[in-house]
């Protein structure tokens, strides 16, 4: 069912610009990681901001900085339209291409809401917005 996959692990952009893009991934990673850290040092606490949502986010451009250079979504592309033939419904591929954009769309909006808000509320609850009613 498998066989005619093409990807292959591999430097999937060796110009300077993709090695460029790589360690930009990278170096931002490690700000947000020592950020966080010299934080919890500083003040024997993570601060008052989320910290999962900057971990979610360090997670997230390490990731980019890997699919960058691996390609993954091609590998990905291809796994998905022997799925397709496999299964018997690649006639109808179209449809579940919009409906897997739909939904990843929607949970990086929930994420990036959730994060923003867990940042935020401290700062709503103490507006003179609150205070006034």
């Amino acid at each position: 069912m498998f066989a005619v996959i093409t990807w292959r692990p591999g430097i999937g952009d060796p110009t300077w610009t993709g090695w460029v893009t790589v360690a930009a991934y990278l170096i931002s990673v490690y700000f947000l990681c020592a950020g966080r850290f010299a934080d919890a040092a500083k003040s024997r606490r993570i601060s008052n901001e989320s910290p999962m949502m900057w971990f979610v986010f360090a997670i997230g451009l390490l990731l980019l900085g890997v699919n960058k250079q691996l390609d993954l979504q091609t590998a990905f592309i291809e796994l998905g339209g022997q799925v397709a033939h496999g299964e018997g419904w690649y006639q109808q591929r179209r449809l579940a291409q919009i409906i897997f954009v739909l939904v990843l769309g929607a949970a990086l909006a929930g994420i990036l809401f959730i994060g923003f808000y867990q940042t935020t509320r401290r700062f709503f609850q103490k507006s003179c917005v609150h205070s006034f009613w």
